[in-house]
């Protein structure tokens, strides 16, 4: 993982950590679930311990949610529901527990019954989510749109793979983040936006997959193995089939999925051996 890729998972966690501080006091203030009998100082803690521990669930519930659906090509008013509903099940049970084992009031309410109130969270939480990741991915978009520019080398990054360069003379490849440098290793469809991964990290760009396409051909040798993924010949070091399911393994680690209808072309390309 390069060191931009660090800072903004760390970023990502710190804002994850203080909106859940501040949606423990908010919770502590309504007292839902009978919480409001309860002391208020008792009260803050029980909830502000919830919502932080909560944070650890949800975030890589949304992040699993979001790729499982990218890879099925599902769109976002699908696959966040379904990743609410999987997060709030070990989310109840941990409500319960803490109340159980920390505080000592015994059981909230049963976990069936409680399980209705925690989605009723579990779904604003993930959708605030996933409106920040999408003001993220504009605010970058428009950054790198409104200064371009021309890469400026950066001494502590690493040196690119040994992949194709893309030249840097198209309207839409000029939005890509020069700190991302020019290796190109695929491409990623993501709602009305593509996420770009090079060697040095990725960018969510708006755009469409045929755009980028168009502008990569005749650059960078590649192929679209997936409604959701085009990607970079020589991004690619292996492949694993688990019965009809074909994986692409990727020089960042990337794990891609190809659709049934391009196994055979990727097999006649030479791309299978």
């Amino acid at each position: 993982m390069s060191d931009t890729s660090s800072r903004e998972m760390t970023l990502e966690i710190a804002r994850a950590m203080g909106g859940s501080l501040v949606a423990g006091v908010v919770l502590a203030f309504l007292g839902p679930f009978g919480s409001f009998e309860w002391n208020a100082p008792t009260r803050l803690a029980f909830w502000i311990i919830c919502m932080l521990t909560g944070a650890c669930i949800h975030l890589p519930a949304y992040h699993f949610g979001r790729r499982l659906g990218l890879a099925r090509g599902l769109p976002a008013w699908v696959w966040l529901p379904l990743a609410a509903l999987a997060a709030a099940i070990p989310m109840t049970l941990m409500v319960n527990g803490i109340a159980v084992s920390v505080f000592r009031f015994g059981a909230i309410s049963g976990p069936v019954q409680l399980y209705p109130y925690v989605v009723t969270i579990s779904l604003p939480v993930l959708c605030i989510v996933h409106l920040m990741e999408w003001v993220k991915a504009h605010r970058t978009n428009r950054t790198s749109q409104e200064s371009p520019g021309a890469p400026v080398p950066d001494a502590a990054s690493p040196e690119p793979l040994a992949a194709p360069s893309v030249t840097r003379d198209t309207p839409l490849l000029d939005t890509v983040p020069a700190r991302l440098g020019k290796t190109i290793l695929c491409l990623q469809m993501e709602d009305h936006y593509i996420r770009v991964h090079t060697d040095r990290g990725d960018a969510m760009l708006h755009g469409r997959m045929a755009d980028f396409e168009r502008e990569l051909d005749g650059r960078i040798p590649g192929l679209r193995v997936h409604r959701s993924w085009w990607v970079a010949r020589d991004a690619v070091t292996g492949w694993t089939r688990d019965g009809k399911t074909l994986t692409l393994t990727l020089k960042n680690a990337l794990a891609v999925p190809v659709a049934r209808d391009r196994q055979t072309e990727l097999k006649a390309a030479g791309w299978l051996v």
